[in-house]
Protein backbone atom coordinates (compact mmCIF):
# COMPACT_ATOMS: atom_id res chain seq x y z
CA UNK A 1 0.00 0.00 0.00
CA UNK A 2 1.56 3.12 -0.86
CA UNK A 3 2.03 5.45 1.98
CA UNK A 4 0.07 8.58 0.51
CA UNK A 5 -3.21 6.97 -0.03
CA UNK A 6 -6.18 7.82 3.27
CA UNK A 7 -6.60 5.37 5.26
CA UNK A 8 -10.03 5.43 3.93
CA UNK A 9 -8.93 4.73 0.77
CA UNK A 10 -7.00 1.35 1.98
CA UNK A 11 -10.24 0.00 3.67
CA UNK A 12 -12.04 0.85 0.49
CA UNK A 13 -9.32 -1.46 -0.76
CA UNK A 14 -9.22 -3.89 1.47
CA UNK A 15 -12.86 -4.13 0.89
CA UNK A 16 -12.17 -4.75 -2.61
CA UNK A 17 -9.73 -7.63 -1.97
CA UNK A 18 -11.31 -9.31 0.30
CA UNK A 19 -14.62 -9.43 -2.28
CA UNK A 20 -12.14 -10.63 -4.94
CA UNK A 21 -10.73 -13.35 -2.84
CA UNK A 22 -14.35 -14.55 -1.86
CA UNK A 23 -15.63 -14.56 -5.40
CA UNK A 24 -12.29 -16.62 -6.00
CA UNK A 25 -13.02 -19.05 -3.12
CA UNK A 26 -16.79 -19.77 -4.43
CA UNK A 27 -14.93 -19.98 -7.48
CA UNK A 28 -12.77 -22.74 -6.32
CA UNK A 29 -15.45 -24.76 -4.07
CA UNK A 30 -17.68 -24.63 -7.58
CA UNK A 31 -14.98 -26.43 -9.48
CA UNK A 32 -14.24 -28.61 -6.98
CA UNK A 33 -17.64 -29.51 -7.16
CA UNK A 34 -17.81 -29.73 -10.39
CA UNK A 35 -14.46 -32.34 -10.53
CA UNK A 36 -13.21 -29.67 -13.27
CA UNK A 37 -9.37 -30.29 -11.50
CA UNK A 38 -7.91 -29.21 -14.96
CA UNK A 39 -8.63 -25.40 -13.50
CA UNK A 40 -6.95 -25.74 -10.01
CA UNK A 41 -3.65 -24.53 -11.08
CA UNK A 42 -5.17 -21.22 -12.69
CA UNK A 43 -7.36 -20.86 -9.59
CA UNK A 44 -5.00 -21.59 -7.58
CA UNK A 45 -2.37 -18.85 -8.91
CA UNK A 46 -4.66 -16.14 -8.57
CA UNK A 47 -5.82 -17.22 -5.45
CA UNK A 48 -1.73 -16.59 -3.78
CA UNK A 49 -1.45 -13.31 -5.42
CA UNK A 50 -4.86 -12.27 -3.68
CA UNK A 51 -4.14 -13.86 -0.18
CA UNK A 52 -0.65 -11.71 -0.76
CA UNK A 53 -2.41 -8.88 -1.24
CA UNK A 54 -5.40 -9.60 1.58
CA UNK A 55 -2.53 -10.09 3.99
CA UNK A 56 -0.74 -7.07 3.56
CA UNK A 57 -3.79 -4.90 4.32
CA UNK A 58 -5.21 -6.66 7.16
CA UNK A 59 -2.23 -6.27 8.76
CA UNK A 60 -1.93 -2.72 8.24
CA UNK A 61 -5.36 -2.25 9.89
CA UNK A 62 -4.15 -4.54 12.56
CA UNK A 63 -1.55 -1.99 13.59
CA UNK A 64 -3.04 0.67 12.69
CA UNK A 65 -6.42 0.48 14.25
CA UNK A 66 -7.49 3.94 14.29
CA UNK A 67 -7.35 3.76 10.12
CA UNK A 68 -11.10 3.23 10.81
CA UNK A 69 -11.62 6.08 12.76
CA UNK A 70 -11.14 7.82 9.05
CA UNK A 71 -14.18 5.58 7.36
CA UNK A 72 -17.53 6.33 7.23
CA UNK A 73 -19.96 4.49 8.54
CA UNK A 74 -21.23 3.04 5.24
CA UNK A 75 -17.54 1.94 4.27
CA UNK A 76 -17.27 0.18 7.55
CA UNK A 77 -20.27 -1.60 7.26
CA UNK A 78 -19.12 -2.61 3.94
CA UNK A 79 -15.84 -3.78 5.40
CA UNK A 80 -17.53 -6.45 7.93
CA UNK A 81 -20.41 -7.37 5.07
CA UNK A 82 -16.92 -7.80 3.21
CA UNK A 83 -15.05 -10.13 6.26
CA UNK A 84 -18.53 -11.97 6.89
CA UNK A 85 -18.22 -12.82 3.28
CA UNK A 86 -15.00 -13.85 3.16
CA UNK A 87 -15.67 -16.45 5.99
CA UNK A 88 -18.34 -18.52 5.16
CA UNK A 89 -16.55 -18.46 1.33
CA UNK A 90 -13.44 -20.07 3.28
CA UNK A 91 -15.08 -22.34 5.19
CA UNK A 92 -17.09 -24.00 2.79
CA UNK A 93 -13.79 -23.83 0.46
CA UNK A 94 -11.88 -26.07 3.14
CA UNK A 95 -14.63 -28.51 3.24
CA UNK A 96 -14.42 -28.57 -0.67
CA UNK A 97 -10.57 -29.23 -0.77
CA UNK A 98 -11.10 -31.63 2.48
CA UNK A 99 -13.88 -33.48 0.51
CA UNK A 100 -12.09 -33.76 -2.86
CA UNK A 101 -8.63 -34.99 -0.74
CA UNK A 102 -10.44 -37.59 1.24
CA UNK A 103 -12.32 -38.65 -2.69
CA UNK A 104 -9.05 -38.67 -4.41
CA UNK A 105 -7.28 -41.04 -1.71
CA UNK A 106 -10.50 -43.37 -1.87
CA UNK A 107 -10.10 -43.32 -5.62
CA UNK A 108 -5.91 -44.17 -5.46
CA UNK A 109 -6.47 -46.62 -2.91
CA UNK A 110 -9.26 -48.04 -5.23
CA UNK A 111 -6.42 -48.55 -7.95
CA UNK A 112 -3.64 -49.53 -6.27
CA UNK A 113 -6.06 -52.34 -4.80
CA UNK A 114 -6.82 -53.14 -8.29
CA UNK A 115 -3.53 -53.29 -9.83
CA UNK A 116 -2.40 -55.51 -6.82
CA UNK A 117 -4.91 -57.96 -7.34
CA UNK A 118 -5.05 -58.43 -10.61
CA UNK A 119 -0.97 -57.96 -10.63
CA UNK A 120 -1.59 -55.52 -14.29
CA UNK A 121 -0.52 -51.62 -14.11
CA UNK A 122 -3.38 -49.78 -13.65
CA UNK A 123 -2.87 -46.04 -13.24
CA UNK A 124 -0.57 -44.03 -15.24
CA UNK A 125 -0.35 -39.95 -15.11
CA UNK A 126 -2.09 -38.40 -18.35
CA UNK A 127 0.42 -35.13 -17.72
CA UNK A 128 3.80 -37.28 -17.12
CA UNK A 129 3.41 -39.68 -19.67
CA UNK A 130 2.96 -36.98 -22.25
CA UNK A 131 5.72 -35.10 -21.11
CA UNK A 132 8.23 -38.40 -21.58
CA UNK A 133 6.48 -38.90 -24.97
CA UNK A 134 9.37 -39.93 -27.35
CA UNK A 135 7.47 -39.29 -30.64
CA UNK A 136 5.39 -35.83 -29.96
CA UNK A 137 5.43 -35.34 -33.93
CA UNK A 138 2.14 -38.29 -33.79
CA UNK A 139 0.14 -36.66 -31.69
CA UNK A 140 -0.77 -36.77 -27.94
CA UNK A 141 -1.03 -40.04 -25.80
CA UNK A 142 -4.61 -40.54 -25.31
CA UNK A 143 -4.65 -43.68 -23.17
CA UNK A 144 -2.35 -47.04 -23.22
CA UNK A 145 -2.24 -50.42 -22.21
CA UNK A 146 -0.13 -52.50 -19.30
CA UNK A 147 2.51 -53.47 -22.63
CA UNK A 148 2.30 -49.88 -24.04
CA UNK A 149 2.74 -50.81 -27.67
CA UNK A 150 2.89 -47.17 -29.73
CA UNK A 151 0.99 -45.42 -27.05
CA UNK A 152 0.20 -42.55 -29.14
CA UNK A 153 -2.08 -44.99 -31.86
CA UNK A 154 -5.43 -44.55 -30.53
CA UNK A 155 -8.02 -47.33 -30.26
CA UNK A 156 -4.85 -50.41 -30.72
CA UNK A 157 -4.95 -51.45 -27.04
CA UNK A 158 -4.12 -55.59 -26.95
CA UNK A 159 -6.38 -55.67 -23.56
CA UNK A 160 -9.17 -53.53 -24.39
CA UNK A 161 -11.26 -57.01 -24.24
CA UNK A 162 -9.37 -59.30 -22.79
CA UNK A 163 -11.22 -61.83 -20.24
CA UNK A 164 -9.66 -64.10 -17.42
CA UNK A 165 -9.98 -67.27 -19.01
CA UNK A 166 -9.28 -68.79 -16.13
CA UNK A 167 -12.34 -68.21 -14.59
CA UNK A 168 -14.48 -69.99 -17.24
CA UNK A 169 -12.64 -72.67 -15.93
CA UNK A 170 -15.09 -75.38 -14.49
CA UNK A 171 -14.18 -77.21 -11.12
CA UNK A 172 -16.27 -80.17 -11.64
CA UNK A 173 -17.13 -79.74 -15.05
CA UNK A 174 -20.33 -77.46 -14.54
CA UNK A 175 -19.21 -73.75 -15.49
CA UNK A 176 -19.60 -71.40 -12.96
CA UNK A 177 -19.17 -68.47 -13.57
CA UNK A 178 -20.76 -65.76 -13.12
CA UNK A 179 -21.31 -67.24 -10.28
CA UNK A 180 -24.71 -65.13 -9.40
CA UNK A 181 -25.96 -64.88 -12.98
CA UNK A 182 -26.74 -67.10 -16.05
CA UNK A 183 -24.22 -69.23 -17.50
CA UNK A 184 -22.75 -67.80 -20.65
CA UNK A 185 -24.81 -67.87 -23.63
CA UNK A 186 -23.88 -69.75 -27.28
CA UNK A 187 -22.76 -66.35 -28.74
CA UNK A 188 -20.51 -65.51 -26.03
CA UNK A 189 -19.42 -69.01 -25.97
CA UNK A 190 -18.28 -68.98 -29.52
CA UNK A 191 -17.15 -65.18 -29.53
CA UNK A 192 -14.28 -66.60 -27.00
CA UNK A 193 -13.61 -69.71 -28.77
CA UNK A 194 -13.07 -67.33 -31.91
CA UNK A 195 -10.82 -65.17 -30.03
CA UNK A 196 -8.47 -68.10 -28.73
CA UNK A 197 -8.44 -69.94 -32.32
CA UNK A 198 -7.49 -66.23 -33.89
CA UNK A 199 -4.88 -65.53 -31.61
CA UNK A 200 -2.76 -62.04 -31.07
CA UNK A 201 -3.41 -59.83 -34.52
CA UNK A 202 -2.60 -56.49 -35.48
CA UNK A 203 -6.57 -54.63 -35.79
CA UNK A 204 -5.11 -51.51 -36.27
CA UNK A 205 -7.94 -50.22 -38.49
CA UNK A 206 -6.96 -49.72 -42.37
CA UNK A 207 -8.13 -45.88 -42.41
CA UNK A 208 -5.89 -45.20 -39.12
CA UNK A 209 -4.44 -41.50 -38.95
CA UNK A 210 -0.63 -43.33 -38.68
CA UNK A 211 0.19 -46.26 -39.54
CA UNK A 212 3.74 -47.90 -38.10
CA UNK A 213 5.24 -51.03 -38.88
CA UNK A 214 9.05 -52.79 -39.90
CA UNK A 215 8.95 -50.69 -43.42
CA UNK A 216 7.51 -47.62 -42.02
CA UNK A 217 8.67 -46.89 -37.68
CA UNK A 218 7.78 -43.88 -36.03
CA UNK A 219 10.97 -41.52 -35.43
CA UNK A 220 12.21 -40.96 -31.92
CA UNK A 221 13.24 -37.70 -30.36
CA UNK A 222 15.11 -39.53 -27.68
CA UNK A 223 18.80 -40.89 -27.35
CA UNK A 224 19.06 -44.46 -25.90
CA UNK A 225 17.17 -45.28 -22.78
CA UNK A 226 19.53 -45.98 -19.97
CA UNK A 227 17.75 -47.87 -16.99
CA UNK A 228 20.70 -48.35 -14.44
CA UNK A 229 24.88 -47.45 -14.23
CA UNK A 230 27.69 -48.80 -12.21
CA UNK A 231 30.90 -47.36 -11.39
CA UNK A 232 33.81 -49.51 -11.53
CA UNK A 233 35.88 -49.38 -8.02
CA UNK A 234 39.05 -47.44 -9.72
CA UNK A 235 36.70 -44.90 -11.25
CA UNK A 236 37.59 -45.35 -15.06
CA UNK A 237 34.88 -47.97 -16.23
CA UNK A 238 31.36 -47.51 -16.37
CA UNK A 239 28.74 -50.31 -17.11
CA UNK A 240 25.63 -49.09 -18.38
CA UNK A 241 21.96 -51.35 -18.80
CA UNK A 242 21.23 -49.70 -22.54
CA UNK A 243 18.39 -50.05 -25.00
CA UNK A 244 19.21 -48.55 -28.07
CA UNK A 245 15.91 -48.40 -29.68
CA UNK A 246 12.21 -49.62 -29.06
CA UNK A 247 12.91 -52.86 -30.28
CA UNK A 248 15.80 -53.56 -27.89
CA UNK A 249 15.38 -55.22 -24.91
CA UNK A 250 18.51 -54.10 -23.36
CA UNK A 251 21.95 -54.81 -22.38
CA UNK A 252 25.40 -54.46 -20.28
CA UNK A 253 27.85 -52.06 -22.01
CA UNK A 254 31.12 -50.91 -20.52
CA UNK A 255 32.16 -47.28 -21.17
CA UNK A 256 36.03 -46.42 -20.81
CA UNK A 257 35.68 -42.83 -19.02
CA UNK A 258 39.60 -42.33 -20.15
CA UNK A 259 39.40 -43.04 -23.76
CA UNK A 260 35.53 -42.37 -24.11
CA UNK A 261 35.03 -45.56 -26.06
CA UNK A 262 31.29 -47.90 -25.39
CA UNK A 263 31.54 -51.00 -26.05
CA UNK A 264 28.82 -53.76 -25.84
CA UNK A 265 29.14 -56.58 -22.88
CA UNK A 266 26.74 -59.05 -23.03
CA UNK A 267 25.40 -60.25 -26.12
CA UNK A 268 22.57 -63.26 -24.80
CA UNK A 269 19.01 -63.76 -26.23
CA UNK A 270 17.00 -61.51 -24.05
CA UNK A 271 17.40 -58.56 -21.67
CA UNK A 272 20.55 -58.27 -19.80
CA UNK A 273 19.87 -55.95 -16.36
CA UNK A 274 20.88 -54.19 -13.36
CA UNK A 275 24.97 -54.25 -13.61
CA UNK A 276 26.80 -54.15 -10.57
CA UNK A 277 31.12 -54.20 -10.15
CA UNK A 278 32.37 -57.07 -8.19
CA UNK A 279 34.79 -54.91 -5.47
CA UNK A 280 38.06 -56.40 -7.56
CA UNK A 281 36.43 -54.72 -10.86
CA UNK A 282 37.06 -58.07 -12.66
CA UNK A 283 33.80 -58.64 -13.15
CA UNK A 284 30.47 -57.46 -13.37
CA UNK A 285 27.37 -59.11 -12.28
CA UNK A 286 23.37 -58.86 -13.70
CA UNK A 287 19.92 -60.13 -14.15
CA UNK A 288 19.05 -62.00 -17.11
CA UNK A 289 16.70 -64.95 -18.34
CA UNK A 290 17.97 -68.23 -18.62
CA UNK A 291 16.09 -71.43 -19.99
CA UNK A 292 12.68 -69.88 -18.62
CA UNK A 293 14.62 -68.59 -15.87
CA UNK A 294 15.27 -65.55 -14.08
CA UNK A 295 18.93 -65.47 -13.14
CA UNK A 296 21.70 -63.51 -11.09
CA UNK A 297 24.74 -64.19 -13.69
CA UNK A 298 28.27 -62.93 -13.43
CA UNK A 299 30.94 -62.44 -16.06
CA UNK A 300 34.70 -61.68 -16.37
CA UNK A 301 35.43 -58.07 -17.54
CA UNK A 302 37.15 -58.46 -21.49
CA UNK A 303 34.84 -60.92 -22.55
CA UNK A 304 37.24 -64.17 -21.79
CA UNK A 305 35.07 -66.59 -20.20
CA UNK A 306 31.66 -67.80 -20.00
CA UNK A 307 28.63 -66.48 -18.15
CA UNK A 308 28.36 -67.52 -14.38
CA UNK A 309 24.86 -68.55 -13.23
CA UNK A 310 24.90 -67.30 -9.58
CA UNK A 311 21.22 -67.59 -8.18
CA UNK A 312 18.47 -68.76 -10.65
CA UNK A 313 14.57 -68.42 -9.80
CA UNK A 314 11.16 -68.08 -11.15
CA UNK A 315 10.82 -64.57 -9.65
CA UNK A 316 12.49 -61.42 -10.95
CA UNK A 317 16.02 -60.87 -9.62
CA UNK A 318 17.89 -57.70 -9.22
CA UNK A 319 21.26 -57.65 -7.89
CA UNK A 320 22.45 -55.40 -5.53
CA UNK A 321 25.60 -55.26 -4.62
CA UNK A 322 28.60 -57.23 -3.82
CA UNK A 323 30.59 -57.80 -0.12
CA UNK A 324 33.98 -55.73 0.61
CA UNK A 325 35.80 -59.75 0.30
CA UNK A 326 33.63 -60.53 -2.98
CA UNK A 327 32.22 -63.73 -1.59
CA UNK A 328 28.81 -62.23 -1.12
CA UNK A 329 26.13 -60.69 -3.22
CA UNK A 330 23.58 -58.95 -2.17
CA UNK A 331 20.11 -59.26 -4.46
CA UNK A 332 16.48 -58.74 -4.40
CA UNK A 333 13.64 -61.67 -4.77
CA UNK A 334 10.85 -60.20 -5.89
CA UNK A 335 8.36 -63.21 -5.36
CA UNK A 336 4.59 -62.97 -4.71
CA UNK A 337 4.67 -63.86 -0.96
CA UNK A 338 6.95 -59.91 -0.72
Amino acid sequence: MSPTMSNASRIADLVQITNRLSDLLEHESAVLRARKLIEMEAVRADKLTLSAAYETHVRALRSQPEMLAEATPELRQQLKAAFDRFEQALGENERGLRAAKETSDRVLRAIAEGTHICGDPGMQFDTTINRWHTSKAAGRINASNPCSEYMFLDDTACNLASLNLMAFRPADGEAEMPRDGKPLNDIDIELIRQWIVQGAVNDTPENAKQHYDMDHPPSYSVPPVITSLDFSPDGRWLAIEMSRNSSDPGDIWVRDLVRGVTSRFTFEEGSERNPIWSPTGDRIAFSMAHEGRRVVAAQAIGGTGEVEILVESENTLHPSSWSPDGRFLLYYNHSPEN
